[in-house]
């Protein structure tokens, strides 16, 4: 008996190179809208904290935050080895206080 292969999950929090690849002419801002555009979405101000603060969405290049998701315009999409998105709680948890609207994380080739 031949069983079916097996077909890989994807993860919907996370954009990879093989997907990053079919679009290497895009910035990363404009492969995360056509992608996963929820990554973008704003879920809404906090009035806890700074609520300057309440609508950003902190991207990190290879583990080092340079600011908020306008950065991803700069960053090609053919520069990129992987593009994760990080819930709020899981962006706490790694980076800190002042991520109520997550982090988005790239990892450069």
């Amino acid at each position: 008996m031949v069983s079916a292969p097996q077909r890989v999950r994807r993860d919907p929090n996370v954009i990879t190179e093989a997907e990053l690849s079919t679009r290497s002419t895009l910035t990363a801002r404009q492969v995360i809208e056509q992608l996963r555009p929820h990554f973008l979405r704003v879920r809404g101000t906090t009035t806890l904290g700074n609520a300057q603060t309440g609508d950003v969405i902190w991207v990190y290049v290879d583990n080092t935050r340079m600011g908020d998701d306008r950065v991803l315009n700069s960053i090609g999409a053919h520069e990129i080895r992987e593009i994760r998105y990080l819930s709020p709680s899981e962006a706490t948890n790694r980076y800190g206080s002042g991520h109520v609207q997550g982090a988005i994380l790239v990892t450069r080739k």
